[in-house]
């Protein structure tokens, strides 16, 4: 369960409300070999109870603070948005640390880059930054990346069949920027794929991706993530897979999230210099996010926006 303090328990609980929408992420993957996903190097570093990962505040983005309490405890520390502080002793697993230099600017801090953080905890309490994008704002990014996020999620295999890559030129032929060629490939898949868990694994030796856009053609959400990335990744998007979970329920009465192993989830992350790391719901079965067209005030008091 996880509460984050930006609604009040309802009286009634018949009642629903539209809580906010987080994903909450415990793996996140940078290497794709063919057959599946792996992490590049990752060192580990042990971090004190309440220490900043990073030395400064993000740009568009909001403080959230996570009330999580493990059921089935899984070694994991899980989060939404950057983490920050963790009232609990854990240990990261860094690609790229943080930056200890006080003044980093925004994007020095948005290449930190984290596998995953352990810990035997039952409960803990986080603080973390989620990024607030408007649409108008991801379709003006640049496509100037910097050479660390080029090198780390831009490359595919050699083994990657030709006709995947047609098939990206294909989606994304006639669009200009970055934004609008993630969403037609996060649209092509939500409409051209059903979504369904009872499916074979992959033959030995075959693309996954491969395997999934046209031979398989419908699957579950490990698919559709791993699909969307190494289409954007051959677009010219850097893009990266993340492993957690879905929102899962949201309990009005008590104000909090109930998630459960059925909200187990994999989904697509594409960067955009000066935001960072955005989310896309590539899977069929879950509601496309939500994202404004407008800049609109980031509240001080975590008001219930909705993230994207």
């Amino acid at each position: 369960t996880i509460r984050t303090g930006e609604l009040p328990p309802l009286g009634n609980p018949s009642m629903t409300v539209n809580a906010p929408r987080y994903y909450w992420r415990s793996t996140v993957y940078d290497q794709y070999v063919g057959a599946g996903w792996v992490t590049s190097m990752a060192s580990a570093q042990t971090i004190p109870a309440n220490t900043p990962l990073i030395p400064g505040l993000l740009s568009g983005y909001r403080l959230l603070h996570l009330d999580v309490r493990m059921v089935e405890p899984e070694g994991r520390l899980f989060w939404s948005g950057v983490l920050f502080s963790a009232d609990i002793p854990f240990t990261a697993e860094w690609r790229v640390r943080p930056p200890s230099d006080l003044f980093a600017d925004q994007a020095a801090l948005l290449q930190t880059d984290m596998f995953a953080a352990s810990t035997s905890a039952e409960t803990y309490q986080a603080e973390t930054y989620i990024p607030v994008p408007v649409i108008n704002d991801l379709r003006s990014a640049s496509t100037d990346y910097p050479e660390e996020i080029r090198e780390a999620y831009l490359p595919l295999p050699h083994s990657v069949p030709e006709r995947v890559h047609d098939l990206a030129r294909q989606i994304t032929d006639g669009l200009t920027n970055p934004y609008e060629k993630a969403k037609a490939i996060e649209n092509y898949l939500r409409t051209n794929y059903p979504y369904d868990l009872e499916v074979p694994a992959p033959p030995e030796g075959q693309d996954v991706a491969d395997y999934f856009l046209f031979d398989l053609q419908k699957g579950y959400c490990d698919y559709y993530a791993t699909a969307m990335v190494v289409l954007a990744r051959s677009s010219g998007l850097p893009a990266r897979f993340v492993s957690g979970y879905s929102p899962g329920a949201y309990d009005a009465f008590n104000a909090q999230y109930i998630v459960r192993e059925l909200n187990a989830h994999s989904w697509a992350e594409v960067y955009f210099p000066q935001i960072g790391w955005v989310e896309f719901e590539p899977t069929a079965s879950l509601p496309e996010l939500e994202r404004a067209d407008a800049s609109l005030p980031i509240p001080s008091d975590q008001g219930g926006e909705e993230t994207a």
